[in-house]
C-alpha cells in the first residue's frame, strides 16, 4: 500500500472511530450528569483529573517510542537489507519496554500518595464524598499503570501506520462504556466509584488484548533481554523525551491547574460546568485530533527516509486541514451553542457556554499550527521548542490566579487560555521555521489568512437567520444549514489551493475505488 493509501485508510478509519466516539460522548455526558448529580461529576472531574501529569508522561513515552520505531522504519527504506532495519525497530522496542516496566510504577505509586492527600487535605470535597473519591483515585492510578505498561506494545501500532485495527477496539470499548452509563441511568444510585471501577475494568482489558495482538503481529515486537543493557538508546530516548516532558509538565499544569483553581475559588458544581465545556471543546475538535493521529507516523517515516520537501509540504498541508476539519463542527455548534447546551443538558452547569467559547478559540489557534508542531518534533530538535512551549503555557496559571484575586469570575480561565495559546502559536511559527525550515511567511499567507476569511465570512452567514428568528429547535436546523453551506463554499473557493483541491479529489476517488472493489 502507497504512502498515501495508508494516510486515506487511516484518516478514514480514525474519523469513522472519530465520529462514532463523538456520538456515544454526547449521551454519556449527558447520562453521567444525570446519574452522577453536579456535584458528583464535577468531583469526578477534578478527582480523576489528578492522574492527567501521568498520563502526560505517558503519552509524551508514547510519542517518543513511536517517533523512534516510524524513524527507524523510514531509514530501513534506505538500509543494506531489510533484516537490518527490522533490528533497529526491534532494538528500540525493547530499550522502551524496559523503560515501561520500571517507570509506570513508580509514577502510579506517587499518583496514589499525592493525589490521596490532594483529596484529604487540599481540595474543597464534602466530608461525605471524600470515600467515595479516593476509591476514584486508587481506580484511576491502575488504568494509568495498565496505560503505560502498554505503550510500547501501541506504540508499534501507531508508528506502523495500523490505525484502523486500533478503531475496532475503541469501538467496541465506546459501545460496551454507554451500554453501561445507561444502565447507570435507569438504576439510580451511588455511582461515583461504581462508574470508575467500570472504566478500569474497561481500560485493563482493551490494553490486555491490544498488547496480545501487537505480539502476535509485529515480529518487531520480539523480547530480548541483550538490548536492554544498551545505555545509549536509553540516553537518546531520554533526551528527547526529556524536553518533551517539561512541555507535557506545563500542559498538565495548565489543564489540571485551572481545575484545581476553580474547585478552590468557584466549588465542585463550577468544576461541572468547566467539565462539560473540556468535553464539549474535545467533543467538537475529535476529527482534528484524529487527523494528527493519522499524520504523525506519516510525517515522521518521510522524515526519516530523508525526503524534506515532501514532509515539508505535508506540514503545511495538515495545519490547514486540520483548522478547517475542527471549524467543520466548531462553527455551527458556536454559533447556537446555548440552545445546543439547553437542549442537550436540559438543567446545564453555570458558565458552561461562555467557557467552552473560549476553549473553542484556543483550540482553533492550536491546530493553525498543528503541522508545525509534527514537523518539528518528526526533526528531534525539541528542546527549544519544548523549553519556549513550556513558558509560554506555564504563564497561564499565574495569569488565571492574578485575574481572579482581582475579582475576575470564571471566564478568566477561558481569557488566560487565548492570551497564553496566542503566545505559543507564535513562538511555535518562529521556532519551526528555525528548526523544520517551515516558512512563516508562507503559513501565515496559506493557511492563517485564508483560515481567518473562513471564520469571518462563515460566521457572517450563518448568524442571518438570528436576524429573523427567535432562539428555537427551527432556527438551530436553519442556521447549521447555512453555516455549513457558507463555509464549505467558502474554504473550497478561498482556502484550498488547485494543488490541495487536486489532492482532496484524488483522494476521494481512490476512495470510492477501493470501496467499489470491496463490494465486488
Amino acid at each position: 500500500m502507497t504512502q498515501n493509501r495508508r494516510i486515506v485508510l487511516n484518516v478514514v478509519a480514525t474519523y469513522g472511530r472519530s465520529l462514532y466516539g463523538l456520538a456515544c460522548g454526547l449521551f454519556t455526558c449527558r447520562w453521567l450528569l444525570m446519574s452522577l448529580g453536579k456535584e458528583d461529576y464535577g468531583l469526578y472531574g477534578v478527582v480523576g483529573g489528578l492522574s492527567g501529569f501521568v498520563m502526560f508522561i505517558s503519552y509524551i513515552l508514547q510519542g517518543a517510542t513511536s517517533r523512534f520505531y516510524a524513524y527507524s522504519i523510514g531509514k530501513a527504506k534506505n538500509a543494506a537489507t531489510a533484516e537490518d532495519g527490522l533490528e533497529a525497530c526491534r532494538k528500540w522496542f525493547n530499550t522502551s519496554l524496559a523503560v515501561h516496566t520500571i517507570v509506570p510504577l513508580l509514577l502510579a505509586l506517587i499518583l496514589y500518595f499525592a493525589g490521596d492527600w490532594a483529596v484529604c487535605e487540599f481540595l474543597d470535597i464534602p466530608r461525605n464524598r471524600v470515600e467515595a473519591c479516593r476509591w476514584v483515585l486508587r481506580f484511576t492510578c491502575i488504568s494509568c499503570f495498565a496505560s503505560m505498561v502498554n505503550v510500547p506494545l501501541y506504540g508499534m501500532y501507531v508508528a506502523k501506520q495500523y490505525i484502523a485495527e486500533l478503531t475496532i477496539y475503541n469501538f467496541i470499548s465506546s459501545t460496551l462504556n454507554v451500554v453501561f452509563v445507561y444502565y447507570m441511568t435507569t438504576h439510580p444510585g451511588d455511582w461515583l466509584a461504581g462508574f470508575a471501577a467500570w472504566g478500569c475494568i474497561l481500560s485493563v482489558a482493551t490494553q490486555f488484548l491490544i498488547g496480545v495482538r501487537a505480539m502476535m503481529l509485529f515480529t518487531e515486537c520480539r523480547i530480548n533481554f541483550s538490548y536492554w543493557l544498551d545505555v545509549g538508546r536509553y540516553k537518546e530516548m531520554a533526551d528527547y523525551a526529556g524536553w518533551n516532558l517539561l512541555g507535557g509538565i506545563a500542559t498538565t499544569l495548565q489543564g489540571q491547574g485551572s481545575a484545581v483553581l476553580v474547585n478552590k475559588y468557584f466549588g465542585p458544581i463550577a468544576n461541572a460546568g468547566y467539565s462539560v465545556a473540556n468535553s464539549v471543546n474535545m467533543h467538537c475538535t475529535t476529527l482534528a485530533a484524529a487527523m494528527r493521529g493519522a499524520f504523525i507516523p506519516a510525517l515522521t517515516t518521510i522524515c526519516g527516509s530523508g525526503d524534506y520537501v515532501q514532509m515539508r509540504r505535508m506540514a503545511m498541508r495538515a495545519c490547514k486541514f486540520a483548522s478547517l476539519l475542527a471549524l467543520f463542527f466548531m462553527l455551527p455548534i458556536a454559533l447556537e451553542l446555548p440552545k445546543i447546551i439547553e437542549l442537550w443538558l436540559k438543567s446545564p452547569p453555570p458558565h458552561v457556554v461562555g467557557l467552552c467559547w473560549c476553549m473553542m478559540i484556543c483550540s482553533i489557534v492550536d491546530y493553525l499550527g498543528m503541522g508545525q508542531s509534527i514537523a518539528i518534533c518528526a526533526f528531534g530538535k525539541v528542546a527549544r521548542y519544548q523549553l519556549a512551549a513550556g513558558t509560554s503555557r506555564l504563564f497561564m496559571l499565574p495569569l488565571a490566579w492574578g485575574l481572579i484575586s482581582c475579582g475576575c469570575n470564571i471566564y478568566a480561565i477561558g481569557i488566560s487560555y487565548i492570551i497564553v495559546i496566542v503566545l505559543y502559536a507564535v513562538a511555535r511559527a518562529w521556532l519551526a521555521r528555525s528548526l523544520a525550515k517551515l516558512s512563516a511567511r508562507e503559513w501565515g499567507c496559506k493557511v492563517v489568512f485564508p483560515v481567518g476569511l473562513v471564520i469571518c465570512a462563515t460566521l457572517c452567514i450563518g448568524s442571518i437567520p438570528k436576524i429573523f428568528m427567535e432562539a428555537s429547535v427551527a432556527r438551530m436546523i436553519v442556521s447549521s444549514f447555512f453555516t455549513i453551506t457558507a463555509f464549505a463554499s467558502v474554504a473550497w473557493v478561498f482556502a484550498l489551493s488547485r494543488g490541495e483541491k487536486d489532492f482532496l479529489i484524488e483522494r476521494m476517488k481512490t476512495l470510492a475505488t477501493q470501496v467499489n472493489a470491496f463490494k465486488c
